[in-house]
């Protein structure tokens, strides 16, 4: 049973399509920083380790991977149709429920789901925004990928 109405069911194309954007910025930027890639790829990385712990699982994932352009694609698919299957299922109590997870250093913590999401959509945001700075100062066109675009034109 899905939420009747939460903004977090947006989150799964938003994600897909902020993460497109940012990647194809560095894809078509021939001048792209190093950087960029590290960047999209820890994004995409983030993103599965966080639904990892919000379904259970043990996640295999590093939190800096050395992934290529066609591998982050693949993951933005990936992760934003996992993350679709996810929230097809989410109810107001699972919504308000807590997690409990190990990091990659071994510590426990126990979060909300909601936290956790808000922290997925804020992390990718952050870094997309880093992504944007160094495409702009290597002389390329940043990819806009503000919350606000996503939503225009889509009748949200």
């Amino acid at each position: 049973m899905q939420l009747l109405y939460s903004p977090f069911n947006k989150m799964p194309d938003y994600l897909r399509w902020a993460n497109c954007a940012a990647w194809q910025s560095i894809n078509d930027c021939s001048s792209a920083e190093k950087r960029c890639l590290q960047l999209i790829s820890h994004i995409v990385a983030a993103e599965r380790i966080w639904l990892d712990r919000l379904v259970g699982a043990r996640s295999e994932t590093t939190v800096w991977p050395d992934l290529t352009m066609q591998e982050c694609l693949a993951r933005i698919h990936a992760n934003a149709d996992s993350y679709g299957q996810f929230f097809s299922t989410l109810t107001p109590e699972k919504l308000s429920s807590k997690v409990r997870y190990t990091n990659q250093r071994g510590d426990t913590f126990e979060d909300g789901v909601s936290n956790i999401l808000l922290h997925v959509l804020s992390h990718g945001a952050y870094h997309r925004g880093q992504i944007a700075s160094s495409i702009k100062r290597s002389g390329g066109v940043p990819a806009q990928t503000d919350y606000i675009f996503f939503t225009r034109g889509r009748g949200l």
